[in-house]
């Protein structure tokens, strides 16, 4: 099957025609489901929308198989989307989607004259809390477009357009908390593809199409980001050349005060290319610097060049030497402890590019183009970085990784390993998980991947259903040391029964490598005693990234049960288990806030 989809994306080309996109994912989508392809590597669509959405499924079904995920899409009929939401029974809800794109026009939803913007404002509203009623699926849905012109006076043409954009802010206000529902701004997609393209006019009259040819692949490509988020597949950590990618110029012959850097002028494109790498940065991407150069040279550049965005601080890693770039890539994956398909490379060298894409086509390569001036364009063209919500832990996550550089650098001075944990004086935080913490929590089941148990993916409603269950346990770890806190970053869901089940265990790359995985079971199996459990069950689902997690239930004491092609089932008798508290940690319980 792998051969047939790759066979079939071949035939598109750098450059596909709108006839080759609908050929090929008309294919594509006739495919049908692998029975042994897990359910991470699928995904259920629905397109919802108040005019005939059919053309884009094609383009989306490449965009999906391009990053590995058969699609399984339902086209919810033409401007049937309110009918369907409001119908416990309908196709919509039997279908159980995973996310549900909504493109509804204004006048679908307000089919008189523009009025009044609260009536609009409720109308969507309750749209919204129906389908939130009877679906756990993610929500994307269009803001509106706001018209670029009106066969009336100049006068009524503000004030339609005033009306869209009132509402288009208030639908921003409403739903940036909502874990479930995303407005995606199609008024700015539309205004950057250019609002006289983005429908055909004769498209329009025949068949009731409101997205052209050419802006359908923008769309397409707007959705996969959501999905990527939704299914953890974006990567986490950008690494980065130096010369001619951060900076014009080679350091190395033209010293600090004669490479390309400035707010303004010559070098200003390496300026801005920065800038934008550091706005990802403060999302919570890692930033890495592979680059073959001494590294004194790069570390003045790093402290004193006074146009530098990027500063030693803002980099996880420094992999600055005269090595195989490949061999500096691995070393960053060890060094961070995340996947080598966590990473996205980019250097300016074509030759580089190549080589890496050789040597570890698990990393994602960007080809940036020749002209600088374009870097900064092409990086937030990117979609390999998107996430649901932005958490506590995602703003400081450079921050946190910097100081498990110098974590790194401690261990290095310690004359054993023991030393090192005691030195570190970690003190593991542990409690039930609160309505504030289902961002994260929903976020780590979505984005970890080495230690991960199961790797069951849950969407932030998903996660509320079962942090608000009387019959699920969701339990919180949150990690500090003398070098600083590291945020919630394990989680563990068990679901009470006679067997006591864990659904879910994981832990952050952070964190791993010091015990502190052995030391959170054993709080919270000691905490499952004390409200009733006899029999804890831990199963072990094999992915191509959780081999480091594959030993951990026998060497914790757990018995082999079972093994078939899913998973390998452990078994705890807890009834006859005593607990073992490390001597390295102090742990803490944390109280549960009233407020929440």
């Amino acid at each position: 099957m792998n051969k047939e989809i790759n066979c079939l994306l071949d035939e598109l080309g750098s450059e596909p025609t709108y006839t080759d996109m609908q050929r090929v994912g008309n294919k594509l989508l006739k495919l049908p489901v692998p029975e042994d392809l897990p359910a991470t590597k699928q995904v259920r669509i629905v397109l919802a929308s108040s005019f005939t959405i059919d053309p884009i499924a094609p383009a989306l079904a490449v965009e999906c198989h391009k990053i590995g995920l058969h699609p399984i899409i339902q086209i919810d009929g033409f401007n049937l989307y309110q009918s369907h939401i409001l119908d416990l029974n309908s196709s919509l809800y039997k279908f159980k989607p995973d996310i549900v794109l909504l493109s509804a026009e204004l006048s679908s939803v307000m089919p008189l004259e523009y009025s009044i913007i609260e009536d609009a404002e409720i109308r969507i509203k309750k749209l919204v809390e129906d389908f939130k009623r009877h679906s756990s699926a993610l929500l994307v849905m269009h803001n509106f477009v706001v018209p670029s012109h009106f066969p009336f006076t100049i006068l009524q043409n503000e004030r339609q357009s005033q009306f869209v954009d009132s509402i288009n802010k208030r639908l921003a206000d409403i739903y940036k908390s909502d874990s479930q529902v995303r407005i995606l701004d199609f008024e700015a997609l539309c205004a950057y593809h250019g609002k006289s393209r983005i429908t055909n006019s004769k498209l329009h009259y025949l068949g009731a199409m409101e997205i052209s040819e050419s802006f359908l692949p923008i769309v397409a490509k707007q959705y996969i980001a959501y999905i990527k988020a939704l299914k953890g597949l974006t990567h986490k950590c950008i690494v980065l050349d130096g010369d001619n990618t951060l900076w014009g110029g080679i350091l190395g012959e033209d010293g600090i005060d004669g490479i390309n850097l400035s707010n303004h002028g010559v070098g200003s494109e390496y300026y801005d290319f920065q800038k934008a790498i550091l706005a990802l940065h403060k999302r919570g991407v890692i930033l890495a610097i592979n680059s073959k150069n001494n590294q004194s040279d790069v570390m003045e550049v790093l402290h004193e060049h006074p146009d530098m965005m990027l500063r030693e601080k803002h980099f996880a890693s420094l992999q600055i030497n005269w090595n195989d770039k490949a061999a500096n890539l691995q070393a960053i994956a060890k060094e961070l402890n995340i996947g080598l398909d966590s990473l996205v490379f980019m250097d300016d060298s074509p030759i580089e590019r190549a080589w890496i894409r050789q040597s570890l086509p698990e990393v994602l390569v960007v080809d940036l183009p020749s002209d600088p001036m374009l870097y900064a364009q092409t990086l937030e063209g990117l979609t390999d970085f998107e996430i649901l919500s932005l958490t506590e832990e995602d703003t400081q996550r450079g921050a946190l990784y910097a100081t498990e550089r110098v974590r790194h650098e401690f261990k290095k001075t310690s004359d054993n390993f023991e030393e090192f944990l005691a030195g570190l004086k970690t003190v593991l935080t542990i409690g039930v998980a609160e309505i504030k913490d289902i961002p994260r929590v929903a976020q780590l089941t979505r984005r970890t991947n080495q230690f991960n148990m199961t790797t069951h993916r849950y969407t932030d409603a998903e996660t509320m259903e079962m942090v608000l269950s009387q019959d699920i346990l969701v339990y919180t770890l949150r990690v500090r040391d003398v070098f600083g806190d590291s945020g919630l970053v394990g989680l563990i869901i068990l679901k009470k029964g006679e067997v006591w089940k864990i659904d879910t265990f994981l832990m952050s790359c952070r964190v791993l490598g010091r015990t502190i995985e052995q030391a959170f079971l054993n709080e919270v199996l000691a905490d499952a005693i004390n409200q009733g459990a006899f029999m804890t069950e831990g199963r072990f689902i094999p992915t191509a990234k959780n081999v480091l997690a594959s030993n951990f239930y026998k060497e914790f004491g757990f018995t082999f049960v079972t093994e078939n092609e899913e998973h390998i089932l452990w078994q705890l008798d807890v009834s006859k288990w005593t607990p073992k508290r490390s001597e390295w940690f102090t742990i803490e319980w944390s109280v549960k806030d009233a407020a929440s």
